[in-house]
């Protein structure tokens, strides 16, 4: 055989020495060597070490011309015949070709694939069993259920929450609650409607989230939609919900097709979305505002043992060949009634039905500020019968619990509640107070019987234990430090009303009814199931009840007696602005009545826009609006004040008449350009005022007689403007007739009108008791202001009090104060303005209570109230006085001769001042 001929040459390496020892550096000695003699003369020792094997090295490749490495391959011997040596193997390599960097790192890349596809496939395969809820832990659940107990519960909520939900439904049941639960249960199971009223903490919000519990656990309802006031109060009720199902160990033995789900969910909503249960999907959704109950399809040995112990509450699917629990797929949402509430509609994830809410839960929707508006009780009422009302679909009826209070009369709730005009509804009303003893009323405490007496020296105990108990409590640092565990002499001063109770109890409370027995004392349940009831001050309903009405006897009877507020009590309001729109008189727009002598205007000043009012009135302040509206004239007929900024009517007028200063415009930051405020407002009065004044009315006598504006006030209080507005009107030269007007509020705490003294820098000013000598507390005040004009301040809240009760009173009545004849659309803006925008709060203070009127939430357009409050005082400056007599009652009219004497009066000092 030839040798194979390579181009590439290769050295040859020489052979080593058989079992060589290395001893030190690169010396090797084979064994049996002698070594060598040191320099001294003397033997070196030689350490001798194992033989390791030799490593064959391999030789080197030589490179190519084309780049590649081929490596040598040693020449092969001919074998001589009879040679028996085996023969060498023949080692073929393989032809290597370079790669390219950009190719390494894409096998790379390729290699690092393969490898996260592995370990996310056997990842995957953990997931899916661990997300997998089937197994024997299920099957020990479903042999466990006390079916029983859920059997009993199906159609029986308060035996549901007594049972399952006992941190809550710990003391007694009332009537009041009881008649509650009976309503629910004809609401979720035979698609009742029903609104009741309970008092403030009677349960009923806690009634509702175990009635959806129950409902929505035993498939009564599949779709339950929970509304309440605003987004926060209305996800409480679903956190409420979630939280039963979730921590309940009970509703876990007893529903576990639902609550095994939701467990293993460990309510957090990532881990419930790809939850399977024998490889299928759950379909659960556990989120922040709504949730849907796992679909968990059960096979035909599991399904019997439902089927056997609850007929009708598991179904078969044909599509899956599997069987679905009835309450599988419950959608419970919640909302604000100020948020999203139409077209809600869920698609159910194994039947691929769409329900629809078949149960709305209304649940306190009504805000405090909002009840005392008739417009805004308008829009709720039909919000409800509108929107919520078509949450079914077509034709489709929606089963509705109403849950609430009555805050005042003609508010929402009074109106749901009511059974002419609400009788779907079925309405009812609960009480505390059931009944309450002789003498005493939901109002007042009589001195007639003897428990009033007692009741009321009952108060004045109570009242002077707080006071005592604060001094002494100054003095001892024991009470001090822990007011509920006080020392001696301090549970001796607490305990006096109490005591005075305990003494006289049973004729205190002799015919005093109450409707929960056990509301009294705080108390609260121990961790061994007991009831403890923290206040000892308590020891019955009854005086709790009291202490409630005395606490807060304002508020008792609307939270705690669902007795709404009148409107025609002292310190509400008493006019709504529906009633005032319809308050007219046969009166056209301009047209004064025959007994009316004075006519006084006011105009409220705003960026873009004038406001003003005309009032014409007799002697005894018995008049009606004769005119209102704004300048320049605004053709809508309803729009708000915000709006005017865009549509930039005053500034447009300034423009027009002075285009040269067009330089000088401002603008905003929503990018709107206005002419500068001061010479804006100036040039609007300008043409406004004389406007005004040339204006006729004619009173409808038989002279059909002429008359103009007597006297006409200008708010001056907006700060921006002030000056430009007072300048004007010291430049107009109209200073008897036209006034600088500027209302205060004088809360009790300041110093009154009637207050000042009446000599030294007072003496020159002009107050309404000495115009009016039967006036006891005066409206308003004529000063002098240091740029030597005469101004006129206002006490707008004893104002407003006064023109509300002339607005309430009725027709005819004296000192009744009327629009012309109009219709309500006519009227709807400016009775908005004038009823709809403030409400009054009582404020104490110095012994003196004065209603504080505060702009109701979300409405700040009160510039009709403003002009009719300015009308009212520049009225009373005119001459009208409202008079009654202590005998009758009736009303008088005031002299006119001494009107005439503080007309000179008042003349001749703004003259000496001027």
């Amino acid at each position: 055989m030839t040798e194979r001929k390579t181009k590439v040459k290769v050295k040859r390496k020489r052979k080593p020495a058989k079992n060589p020892v290395k001893v030190r550096g690169d010396a090797f000695i084979a064994p049996g060597d002698v070594p060598e003699e040191s320099d001294n003369g003397k033997k070196k020792p030689v350490r001798k070490k194992k033989t390791a094997k030799r490593k064959t090295r391999t030789p080197k490749a030589s490179k190519t011309g084309n780049g590649s490495s081929v490596k040598k391959t040693p020449k092969r011997k001919t074998r001589a015949s009879g040679d028996n040596t085996p023969a060498p193997k023949r080692t073929i390599r393989l032809k290597r070709t370079k790669t390219s960097p950009k190719e390494s790192k894409a096998a790379d890349a390729a290699k690092g694939r393969s490898r996260r596809d592995a370990a996310s496939k056997y990842q995957r395969k953990i997931d899916s069993a661990a997300r997998d809820i089937g197994g024997p832990e299920w099957e020990d659940l479903v042999a466990n259920i006390d079916w029983d107990r859920r059997l009993s519960t199906k159609h029986d909520l308060k035996r549901f929450n007594e049972i399952y939900l006992p941190n809550i439904f710990y003391l007694g049941w009332s009537k009041d609650q009881l008649r509650c639960v009976r309503k629910t249960e004809s609401v979720f199971i035979d698609d009742g409607m029903f609104a009741l009223a309970m008092p403030r903490a009677g349960g009923k919000t806690a009634i509702v989230r175990g009635g959806i519990t129950w409902g929505t656990l035993h498939g009564h309802k599949r779709f339950p939609f929970n509304i309440g006031s605003s987004d926060p109060k209305s996800l409480q009720t679903l956190e409420a919900v979630k939280t039963f199902l979730y921590g309940n160990p009970l509703l876990l033995q007893d529903f576990p097709e639902i609550c095994w789900a939701v467990k293993r969910a460990e309510n957090r909503f990532h881990l419930a979305r790809g939850q399977t249960f024998y490889g299928n999907q759950t379909f659960i959704q556990w989120g922040s505002s709504s949730v849907r109950f796992p679909c968990c399809l059960m096979d035909e040995q599991t399904a019997e043992i439902f089927n056997k112990h609850d007929e009708g509450s598991i179904n078969y699917l044909e599509s899956h060949e599997l069987w679905i629990p009835r309450n599988a797929g419950v959608n419970i949402a919640t909302a604000g009634i100020g948020g999203s509430i139409r077209g809600e509609a869920e698609t159910h994830p194994v039947t691929l039905e769409q329900p629809r809410p078949d149960c709305v839960i209304l649940d306190d929707i009504q805000k405090d500020q909002k009840a005392e508006s008739p417009n805004q009780v308008d829009k709720l009422e039909a919000l409800v019968q509108g929107a919520i009302g078509g949450l079914a679909g077509p034709g489709g009826h929606i089963a509705t619990i109403v849950p609430c209070t009555v805050t005042v009369d003609g508010d929402f709730s009074d109106r749901i509640l009511d059974p002419v005009k609400n009788p779907e509804y079925r309405g009812e009303r609960c009480q505390l107070v059931v009944r309450w003893p002789e003498g005493l009323t939901d109002f007042e405490i009589g001195m007639d019987t003897e428990p009033g007496k007692l009741w009321n020296e009952y108060d004045e105990v109570r009242r002077q234990s707080f006071r005592d108990f604060e001094v002494h409590s100054n003095r001892c640092k024991t009470c001090r430090d822990n007011h509920s565990n006080p020392c001696k002499t301090g549970k001796a001063i607490k305990n006096r009303p109490t005591n005075l109770y305990k003494k006289n109890r049973a004729v205190m409370d002799e015919g005093f009814e109450v409707s929960w027995d056990q509301r009294f004392g705080n108390p609260k349940l121990q961790p061994d199931g007991s009831v403890k009831r923290k206040d000892p001050l308590e020891i019955s309903a009854q005086q709790h009840a009291m202490n409630l009405r005395l606490k807060s006897p304002l508020t008792f009877p609307p939270e705690y007696q669902n007795r709404g507020r009148k409107l025609t009590e002292e310190g509400a309001v008493l006019i709504s602005p529906l009633q005032l729109a319809e308050k007219t008189v046969a009166l056209g727009q301009g047209e004064v009545a025959p007994d009316c002598q004075y006519i006084s205007a006011f105009i409220d000043v705003q960026n873009e826009a004038l406001f003003y009012a005309v009032l014409a009135l007799s002697p005894n302040f018995t008049g009606n609006v004769i005119d209102y509206g704004t300048f320049p004239e605004i053709k809508t007929r309803y729009f708000r004040k915000n709006q005017l900024e865009g549509w930039g009517y005053l500034t447009r007028m300034f423009f027009e008449k002075y285009p040269e200063h067009k330089h000088k415009a401002i603008k905003t930051d929503s990018g709107r350009v206005q002419a500068p405020l001061e010479p804006k407002i100036y040039h609007a009065l300008s043409q406004c005022v004389p406007y005004l004044l040339q204006k006729e009315y004619f009173r409808t006598d038989e002279n059909r007689t002429l008359m103009r504006i007597q006297a006409l006030g200008i708010d001056t209080r907006w700060g921006q403007a002030s000056d430009c507005i007072k300048r004007y009107i010291r430049e107009s030269g109209l200073q008897r007739t036209v006034f600088a007007y500027q209302g205060q509020r004088f809360p009790p705490t300041n110093k009154q009108l009637e207050e000042y003294q009446r000599t030294g820098q007072y003496q020159s000013w002009l107050f309404e008791d000495q115009k009016h000598p039967s006036i006891k507390d005066p409206k308003w005040v004529i000063r002098p202001n240091p740029d030597g004009q005469w101004y006129f301040q206002a006490d707008v809240n004893r104002l407003k009090d006064f023109l509300f009760h002339r607005l309430a009173s009725p027709p005819g009545s004296k000192g009744s104060i009327s629009l012309f004849n109009g219709t309500i659309e006519r009227h709807e803006m400016f009775a908005d303005s004038v009823a709809g925008s403030e409400y009054p709060e009582p404020v104490t203070a110095r012994g003196l209570t004065k209603n504080q009127w505060q702009p109701r939430e979300g409405i700040r357009d009160n510039e009709g109230l403003d002009c009719l409050v300015g009308c009212v005082a520049l009225g009373s400056f005119l001459g009208a006085c409202l008079q009654t007599d202590k005998q009758d009652g009736t009303v008088q009219d005031q002299p006119r001769k001494a009107d005439q004497g503080w007309k000179r009066r008042l003349r001749s000092r703004m003259e000496r001042r001027n």
